[in-house]
């Protein structure tokens, strides 16, 4: 009897092992199927804040391309709205003169625009007037677009100066001494007074830092206004010489242009826009 009843006991005890381990085990799965579920849950807000943070990168990188394309589109609508003034003053008579233009702006001359007037006209401007006007200035197209750069000097007065004083870059000066703008030439004694360089590029730096230190308001050679004509009193003997100069820049503004229809469309849509905007 007692053995019996010692064999339930056995058979009670090994039975709630057995129930605790088969709990134990059961419980174990879920608490692993649970943190198996918090990783992926885990991992899976992992990749979502991943996907957004490169998503709001590449957001932050089209809108800084987006920025640097309407800077860009800005810097070359201001350029084409230059070249189309300079276009006006050199093509357009002064009564068709576009509404863009102020009235001061309406009746000015390529001799009297102030030389500190941006030109619009680049490099490719530059070589494309020289390839059909004076072959020989190819290739100083870039010097002439930095110096206007570093000194605020019109590069179409520049270079009609090098190419009135130069012939067009085939002087002597010009030739020997790298002397293009006739810098120190006097009158008598030209040849052996001008100035001698070691580049072309550094006569064209020398004549923009010149006219825009001693020609410029409050320089020693100022002549009352800076424009050709102000210049032209201490520059040159010659009276009729800044309407030299002005006639080269005319034919360069043109040269230089290669479709001034759509340039004065952009240049009017540019004035609209400021009209708009309560610029103008």
């Amino acid at each position: 009897m007692k053995r019996i009843h010692m064999e339930r006991l056995v058979f009670l005890f090994f039975s709630m092992v057995i129930m605790f381990v088969v709990l134990y085990i059961a419980n174990q799965a879920d608490t692993i199927r649970n943190q198996e579920e918090k990783v992926k849950k885990a991992e899976y807000l992992f990749d979502i804040e991943e996907k957004y943070e490169h998503e709001v990168e590449v957001r932050k990188q089209v809108e800084i391309e987006n920025d640097n394309i309407k800077k860009e589109n800005e810097v070359l609508t201001d350029l084409l709205f230059n070249q189309s003034r300079m276009y006006e003053f050199a093509a357009i008579p002064k009564s068709s003169r576009s509404n863009y233009l102020s009235r001061s702006e309406q009746q000015m001359t390529l001799g009297t625009i102030p030389l500190s007037m941006p030109s619009g006209f680049t490099t490719q401007n530059l070589e494309r007037a020289f390839s059909k006007l004076y072959p020989a200035m190819s290739g100083l197209g870039a010097s002439f677009v930095l110096a206007e750069e570093l000194y605020g000097v019109n590069c179409i007065v520049l270079v009609s100066i090098a190419i009135l004083e130069s012939g067009g870059g085939t002087s002597k000066i010009a030739k020997n001494k790298n002397n293009l703008c006739g810098l120190g030439a006097y009158d008598g004694s030209a040849y052996e007074s001008a100035k001698k360089f070691d580049s072309y590029a550094d006569s064209i730096l020398f004549l923009a830092e010149l006219l825009a230190t001693k020609y410029a308001p409050g320089g020693e050679c100022y002549g009352g206004s800076f424009d050709l004509n102000g210049i032209n009193k201490g520059y040159a003997s010659d009276p009729g010489w800044a309407m030299k100069v002005g006639k080269i820049m005319s034919k360069l503004v043109q040269a230089g242009i290669e479709a001034p229809e759509q340039l004065m469309e952009i240049a009017n849509i540019k004035y609209t826009e400021g009209v708009k905007d309560g610029q103008s």
